[in-house]
């Protein structure tokens, strides 16, 4: 696959509207009289434009699996799954603190996005092109960074991570 000019969004046939991700977090699309907009804009925290880079991101994540390059059947789920992404990561940096008291849709979000994606890359894999992302024999699923680090900081450590670091302290 070629590397696109950086004037073309390489998701531009499946990347979702910033009233996708507003459509999983309405709650959240309030501005600060609490006044309920329906979608991300200048007045809300996040605003539509930060809402925009973090669709970015999930993109990019969901091409991380599959590619860029979908098959035309496959672009109504990748734009889901992308808006999904960004809705957890408003969650993650925006409202950490409800993240991690359990106050947040970011567990519910992460789980529907985690199922979706696995039988998405599946799917992808049969409908691709032989030698393409989607079609690469043994890809294996794994969270990003970001959602790696709120895991350690919503667990206080390493505490489920099957990789976790060898332990420092000698056991007796």
């Amino acid at each position: 696959m070629t590397t696109p000019p950086p004037d073309i969004d390489p998701a531009a046939n499946w990347r979702p509207q910033v009233e996708d991700v507003a459509a999983l977090l309405r709650a959240r699309t309030k501005d600060d009289k609490g006044e309920e907009h329906g979608t991300f804009d200048d007045t809300t925290r996040p605003t539509g434009i930060q809402v925009d880079i973090l669709i970015t991101n999930g993109c990019a994540d969901v091409a991380t699996f599959v590619g860029y390059d979908l098959h035309e059947s496959l672009w109504p789920e990748a734009r889901n799954l992308a808006a999904i992404y960004a809705a957890c990561q408003i969650e993650e940096s925006y409202y950490p603190e409800q993240v991690a008291s359990q106050r947040s849709a970011w567990t519910q979000l992460w789980q529907r996005y985690q199922h979706g994606l696995e039988r998405f890359v599946e799917t992808a894999g049969a409908l691709a092109d032989p030698g393409s992302v989607a079609a690469t024999e043994g890809a294996i699923l794994t969270p990003g960074m970001t959602v790696a680090s709120q895991w350690w900081w919503l667990t206080g450590g390493w505490l489920g991570w099957p990789w976790a670091p060898p332990d420092p302290t000698p056991h007796e």
